[in-house]
């Protein structure tokens, strides 16, 4: 019976999520469609396919205190079941993400030991909730349960009140929405606020915390990070590896705080999981750089660099690189960064660290690895004349060499290290290529809206031909949380050093000279042309393509 109830769901869920606009296989299940499918939605169809009543925690009003008082706090830290109202006769509604969980009901009747009703709610925002209530039930007893170990810790847990809580809590809400970065902000005196970076957007999420608890949160960070509480008059900065209460999320997060005319406010970036490098199939490259970029992780020796400003995805695309070269040959990768964001085994990976007696710069750290007999080695960033010198001096000997730079362009990256002092003719012998990126925001495939002018533009003055479906920023929906943005996508130019533009280089050619020479001999695409393929697919707008690269007048 059970068998055909699940088919029975199964069916009206995908008929409902087909109903809505998604496109799905025929022979589709609720598993395989639930990573492209976002939570809420999910959860409303299977609210609908059930029977049971969807609560939308968004904008619902918060659960009763009565009815969370009565959950132990391991069932609130599991995150997946709110108590949510108390009803007169004693029955409670508890809110779940699945109701089809008979198991996980059970235990919900069993732990309450009350009757229970289901409704069915966003499971991202039940967690929120749950880790809310914690905050609010819990506050002051979790700052001196965490914090009671050090001296400095219990003078400040007292004023404290739950700020261990809340800066769990500010964490997790952050990774469930897929934000790269936390903002600690202060307003004035007294107000401050907390905002998150979602899909290059920043977005307000508290702006009522204050002042007060605002630096209740930050020196409960600096704990964490091991950082000088009693310090506020310096920049500060650091990191730890946070790990959810169920140890489902394993993220580093890196901290910056800074002291303001206001008081201190902190940014936290919110590394990737470890092990979690992406794959480059994923990564939105175009066949032809996919391509050489699996050509350059087959090459045995020679320097490949990518370029963009900071936040354009180069670690990202150097450890997909790592991991492709990972999976198609046996070799030894050692790594220098600052800091280490991805964390992959097969890989030594060495955390820059120049503070004195130390010393470990970058290019301390290349002139040891070249006696660590390594195959492969990735600069985190080349620099500095010395770093250039030494990553060009191991990609001529006989080691591939991956590693960052900041350049507008990929054929600058030649132009830069002959900059650094690297001699033409080393740069002409050791340079494989070179990768320019940036990465712009992807629109809402639910409320874009389709830009007719824009694909005349594309038709007429880029001669696209075909189907070309432009599209604009919509207005919002529940798919994209109001932004009309969902996920950012990367744009690229490859500059692949052939035998006659090493020649144009060895005669000292400027950049634009070797970008005609690269469009005639390889078919080059700049970042706005590789964009406006990603526009004419509808992906992205053509105004963030334009604001992405900085062209004016196209």
């Amino acid at each position: 019976m059970a068998e055909i109830l699940d088919i029975g769901v199964q069916k009206r869920v995908l008929e409902f999520l087909r109903e809505q606009g998604y496109e799905l296989p025929e022979d589709s299940s609720i598993e395989s469609v639930r990573a492209h499918i976002p939570s809420h939605v999910l959860a409303r169809a299977l609210a609908e396919a059930t029977g049971h009543n969807f609560v939308d925690l968004s904008s619902a009003p918060p659960p009763d205190l009565e009815a969370l008082r009565l959950a132990p706090r391991g069932l609130l830290e599991q995150g997946v079941v709110l108590p949510y109202r108390l009803h007169p006769t004693g029955m409670v509604e508890v809110l779940v993400g699945d109701p089809t969980d008979v198991m996980l009901l059970n235990l919900v009747r069993t732990t309450l030991k009350r009757a229970i009703t289901v409704a069915v709610a966003d499971p991202m925002l039940i967690r929120s909730a749950c880790l809310r209530a914690m905050e609010e039930l819990y506050g002051e007893q979790e700052s001196l349960e965490t914090l009671a170990d050090q001296q400095e810790v219990r003078e400040l847990a007292a004023e404290q009140g739950g700020a261990v809580l809340t800066l769990n809590r500010l964490i997790e809400e952050a990774i469930l929405k897929g934000a790269t970065d936390i903002h600690l902000e202060r307003l004035d005196k007294r107000e401050a606020r907390v905002r998150y970076r979602i899909d290059g957007q920043l977005v307000v999420v508290d702006s009522e915390i204050g002042t007060e608890k605002l630096q209740s949160v930050i020196n409960a960070l600096k704990i964490r990070a091991n950082l000088d509480t009693a310090d506020r008059l310096r920049p500060q900065g650091g990191h730890f590896l946070y790990v959810s209460p169920d140890g489902k999320m394993r993220n580093e997060i890196r901290v910056s705080i800074i002291p303001t005319v206001l008081g201190e406010e902190a940014v936290l970036r919110i590394l990737p999981k470890e092990n979690a490098a992406p794959r480059l199939e994923n990564l939105g490259f175009s066949v032809p750089i996919l391509e050489r970029l699996k050509q350059v992780a087959a090459t045995p020796h020679g320097l490949f660099l990518v370029s963009g400003p900071t936040g354009s995805g180069k670690t990202t695309t150097l450890f997909a690189l790592v991991q492709e070269i990972l999976e198609s040959r046996r070799c030894k990768i050692l790594s220098v960064e600052d800091p280490v964001e991805y964390r992959l085994k097969g890989v030594s990976q060495v955390q820059v660290n120049p503070a004195e007696g130390v010393k470990l710069t970058f290019a301390a750290a290349l002139r040891e690895f070249l006696r660590q007999d390594p195959d492969v080695i990735l600069v985190g960033e080349i620099r500095d004349p010395e770093s250039a010198k030494i990553a060009v001096e191991a990609a001529m000997t006989g080691h591939l060499v991956l590693g960052t730079v900041h350049t507008n362009s990929s054929a600058q990256v030649a132009i830069r290290l002959g900059e650094m002092g690297v001699e033409a003719f080393r740069v002409a012998d050791a340079l494989k290529g070179a990768l320019a990126q940036r990465l712009v925001p992807k629109l809402c495939p639910r409320c874009r809206v389709e830009d007719h002018e824009i694909g005349e533009v594309l038709r007429e003055k880029y001669r696209f031909a075909g189907a070309v479906r432009a599209y604009t920023k919509g207005g919002g929906c529940e798919v994209c949380n109001g932004t009309g943005y969902k996920g950012r996508v990367g744009i690229h130019e490859l500059f692949w050093v052939s035998p006659a533009i090493r020649q144009s280089i060895l005669r000292g050619r400027g950049s634009e000279d070797l970008i005609a020479q690269a469009r005639r001999e390889q078919g080059f695409k700049t970042l706005f042309e590789d964009g406006l393929e990603k526009v004419a697919q509808g992906i992205i707008s053509f105004h963030d393509l334009l604001v992405a690269t900085g062209e004016v007048g196209a």
